[in-house]
Parts: structure tokens; C-alpha cells; sequence
């Protein structure tokens, strides 16, 4: 018999049924059988033992792997709602694309009939032609131009507005003394159209003055105001316009306008130019302030401060005139003279609509004649306004006339050392601002702190600088640098 391993960890339980059934085993032997037999038993409670710690280990383990099982499921819910999320943002941009692609696509639809449109304007060409217009006969608006050598660009504007689909209007032309053969061109134009008025400065008195009186003399209920090198953009803009200020009596109704770098624009630089200016001419009409300035969380700001691209109604325009009163609108300003007014006007205005029509194609700044002014004559018309936003803004909103001030700093031109008069006007407007009671005591140290820096009109220096520009550019007088 084989001598048996005395180490339990190695004895079978197999092997013990095996010797006992086994055929040459000796059962005289029954005693050291039932002697190893015993050895043996420590064995197998031993091996029952590893075997109980094997089962609670696996259960152990299934009960692991269940917990991990559910600590997944969190984990897939997470990522089912990021996935429905992530379709919602997919889907919200294909919708945006297309939006944006059709959008364009009408945009480019208007922009190419208003193309053709100016283009019949720029040639001269006259589509509704009036043989006969009676006196009696009361225009329903009247479209105001102030005119000054405007010989080459002239003709295109009035016929802008003589190709509209309505006929009932009057168009004051505003002469400022020209120069060219502005005289000569609006003089035939006239002969053409009984609804041409002309109005002629004995001198040159600028194009507030010459909106103003032109102004004065309408007839029509509502008033549009275009630069002489403006078009209408739409043969409909007039009737459109119309219809909606009458609709609940409206004191203004604004449009959309395009900035043209040129007439020759593509249609690409006119979507650039209608889709820059959308976010800008838009108007925000506060009961409690009027149209401007409008107050957002207690900072004022500057609202929209054109005057073209809008039917104005006559009644509050001549009541901003008069307003104004003649001895400031008959100084020669032709710089922000439109913030000037435009200011006066939306203070008296009760109402305003707006609508999202593109009706107007106006010449950037640096193009038209005012940017091309001398930077005395700049810096007047910011003084000017200056003084009118001072005098216009109600008692409870004076702080507005400290950010005006401000604004009108930050102006790159912005200069009264070479200029006598502007220096003394700055000094006035000024000190009205910091000894005014309603103007807070913070606003009155930022308009000090930084026009105490600014450096007035010195005589030396002006006669310095104009010899040094006399002798390089030929300029003899102040108002032409």
C-alpha cells in the first residue's frame, strides 16, 4: 500500500472511495483504514471548508459584478440624453442653415431688383412721367432735399423718386449756393415735373438751414428727408411707407437702408452693407424718454441718429424746427446736423413703427460731401450738438448731455486749438454741463477730468500750423484744413 502523504492539503477524498472499493484491498486491515480514514477527515472539513469559501467568494463576486452592472446604467441614460441633445443641436442647425441660405437667397432676390432699379435711375431715365399736376391738389408727402454742387449725382436721386409707383408727392429741392451746374440741372428737371419746388440760399448756409426752410415750406402730411447723392431703393418705398404711418397715425415710420461704397456696388457689397446697418437702424421707442436717448438699466445711450430712411410727420417736423428756432438752424452747420435735428424730432414724437423693408441706398460717410468737410467745420457741428442735446433733454435725463460730451471727444478730429470760435463754444457748452444741479457729481468729474486736458485755442500754434499748411498744401483759411 502507498504510503500516505501526511500533508492534508494533498489528500483526495477520490482516493479513499478508490482503496476501499479496490479489489486486493484487505479488510483485516479495517482498522488502520478507519485510523487513516480519520487522518483523512481533516482533509475534507479542510477541503469542505475551501469549498463553502469558494462559493461565498463567487457569490461575493456576482453580487460585485450585479452592482457594477447597475452603476452602468446611470452611465447609458447619460449618454442616450447627450446623443438626443446632440440631434436636437444638429437638427436646430440644419434648420439655422437653411433659414440663413433662404434668407440670402430673398435678400440677393431684393438686392437685384433694386439694382435694376437704380441703374434705370442712374441712366436718367423717366418711366412715370407727369404732364399735368393740379395746384389744388395736396401732396401726401414731401420728399426734402438739400442740394449743393450736386451736379453729378443730382439727377439720379429725383428720379428715384419719380419712378415711384405713387405720384401724389412734392419734391423740395433746397439749392445752398452752388457752385457747378447744380442751378442749371434742377432748373430743366423742374421744367419736366410741376412737382419740383426749388428753394434758393442767397449764400451758403448748410444742410440743416436748407432742411429746415425746406421743411417749413411743406405741404405734404409726411416728410422724407435724402441727401442729393441718396436713391430710393424700391419703386414702392413711398407708398409702403405711407401706408404704414397712416395705418394708426404713426409720427414716424423708419425703414431699411443699404451703405453703398460706390454706385457700382456688387450685389454682395450691397448685402454686406444692408446686413451691417440692420443691427444700427433700429429704434427703440421708451414712453417715458421718447425715441432719444434710450436708457438700458440706467446707462444712457445713443439711439439711431439718422434722419434719412424715414417718414417723419410734417407737423412734428416744423414743430422741431420751430423748436430749434432760426437763430441756431441758420448757423452754417453741415456736420451732425441730421443728430441735431433727428434729436429734437424724436423727443416731440408720440409713436414709431418700424418696418423691414429695404428702401433706401445711402453713400458711406467717407464718400459723401459732409465727411469730405474740414475738420473745424467737424468739430463745430459736435459742439453744436452738444449744446443741443443740453437744451432738448428733459430735466430727469440731463446726465445724457454728460455722455454727449464724452462721445463727442472721442472723436479722431476733434480739435480746437486752430480755431478761435470753436475754442470759446467748447469753454461755454462745458462749464453749462458742470454747474448744472441735475447732472450727477460723477459724470461732472469724467467730462473735467478729461476736458481739463484738452488743449484750447493758442494763437502761436495757429499761426504756426497754418504757415507750415500754406506753404505744403496752398490753404490760406482755417475753415479749409
Amino acid at each position: 500500500m502507498e504510503k500516505t502523504d501526511e500533508n492534508p492539503k494533498d489528500i483526495k477524498i477520490i482516493e479513499l472511495e478508490n482503496n476501499i472499493y479496490s479489489n486486493n484491498y484487505n479488510l483485516n486491515s479495517s482498522d488502520k483504514i478507519i485510523s487513516k480514514y480519520k487522518k483523512n477527515s481533516h482533509s475534507y472539513n479542510t477541503l469542505s471548508n475551501n469549498t463553502t469559501n469558494s462559493i461565498n467568494d463567487f457569490q461575493n463576486n456576482t453580487s460585485y459584478e450585479k452592482n457594477k452592472l447597475n452603476n452602468i446604467k446611470p452611465n447609458k441614460y447619460k449618454i442616450i440624453i447627450c446623443l438626443i441633445i446632440l440631434f436636437i443641436l444638429v437638427v436646430i442647425s440644419i434648420i439655422a442653415i437653411s433659414y440663413y441660405y433662404k434668407t440670402n437667397k430673398e435678400r440677393l432676390k431684393i438686392f437685384s431688383k433694386g439694382r435694376k432699379y437704380i441703374d434705370i435711375c442712374l441712366k436718367g431715365l423717366l418711366i412715370n412721367k407727369i404732364e399735368y399736376y393740379p395746384e389744388n391738389i395736396m401732396p401726401l408727402v414731401s420728399v426734402i432735399i438739400p442740394v449743393y454742387n450736386a451736379d453729378k449725382t443730382i439727377t439720379a436721386a429725383i428720379r428715384s423718386i419719380q419712378n415711384q409707383k405713387m405720384t401724389n408727392f412734392e419734391i423740395i429741392l433746397v439749392n445752398d449756393f452752388s457752385q457747378d451746374k447744380t442751378s442749371e440741372v434742377i432748373e430743366k428737371l423742374q421744367k419736366e415735373d410741376p412737382r419740383i419746388k426749388i428753394i434758393n440760399n442767397e449764400k451758403n448756409m448748410g444742410t440743416l438751414y436748407s432742411r429746415c426752410i425746406g421743411a417749413l415750406s411743406a405741404k405734404g402730411k409726411y416728410i422724407f428727408a435724402l441727401d442729393n447723392d441718396d436713391m430710393f431703393f424700391v419703386d414702392d418705398i413711398l407708398q409702403t411707407i405711407y401706408t404704414a404711418a397712416e395705418d394708426k397715425n404713426f409720427d414716424i415710420v423708419g425703414f431699411k437702408f443699404i451703405n453703398i461704397r460706390s454706385y457700382n456696388a456688387t450685389l454682395e457689397e450691397m448685402k454686406v452693407g444692408g446686413f451691417y446697418n440692420h443691427s444700427h437702424n433700429l429704434v427703440i421707442y421708451q414712453p417715458e424718454l421718447g425715441l432719444f436717448p434710450i436708457s438700458r438699466n440706467g446707462v444712457y445711450e445713443r439711439n439711431d441718429f439718422t434722419i434719412w430712411a424715414k417718414c417723419i410727420k410734417t407737423e412734428v417736423y416744423q414743430k422741431a424746427v420751430n423748436a430749434m428756432g432760426v437763430k441756431k438752424y441758420s448757423k452754417n452747420v453741415s456736420w451732425a446736423e441730421d443728430t441735431s435735428m433727428i434729436f429734437i424730432i424724436f423727443n416731440i414724437a408720440q409713436s414709431f413703427k418700424f418696418i423691414r423693408k429695404y428702401g433706401l441706398i445711402h453713400l458711406e460717410n467717407y464718400i459723401c460731401a459732409s465727411f469730405r468737410q474740414s475738420v473745424h467745420k467737424k468739430t463745430y457741428g459736435e459742439i453744436f450738438l452738444m449744446n443741443i442735446v443740453f437744451d432738448f433733454t428733459r430735466d430727469k435725463d440731463k446726465n445724457y448731455a454728460a455722455y454727449q460730451a464724452l462721445d463727442a471727444s472721442k472723436r479722431d478730429f476733434f480739435n480746437v486749438r486752430y480755431s478761435e470760435r470753436n475754442s470759446i463754444l467748447l469753454k461755454n457748452i462745458i462749464n453749462r454741463i458742470l454747474s448744472c444741479k441735475l447732472i450727477s457729481e460723477e459724470n461732472k468729474k469724467k467730462v473735467r477730468d478729461y476736458y481739463d486736458n484738452i488743449k484750447y485755442f493758442n494763437q502761436t500754434e495757429k499761426d504756426e500750423y497754418m504757415k507750415n499748411h500754406t506753404e505744403n498744401k496752398n490753404v490760406n483759411n482755417i475753415n479749409d484744413l
